[in-house]
């Protein structure tokens, strides 16, 4: 029966994700493949549902009132 080697578990190919497998990438690829590879492994920003839009805002005014409140009473006992 013949074994099929699978590259992510070849102990001598590197993980492309890897530190020495991006180094590889680097040294291998020309400029624009290497600006295609980039491009295709950029994730961008992920959309998120309403209801964890108002959640993240709410936490957000939620420090701002704190860090006031934290000022306030820094000033009031100096």
């Amino acid at each position: 029966m013949p074994s099929t080697t699978n590259d992510s578990n070849n102990p001598h190919v590197p993980h492309p994700n890897s530190a020495s497998g991006s180094k590889l990438v680097h040294a291998v690829l020309e400029e624009d493949q290497l600006y295609a590879f980039k491009q295709k492994t950029h994730f961008g920003r992920r959309d998120i549902s309403p209801p964890l839009n108002i959640l993240l805002w709410a936490l957000r005014i939620y420090v701002i009132f704190m860090m006031a409140i934290v000022v306030v009473q820094i000033i009031r006992t100096i």
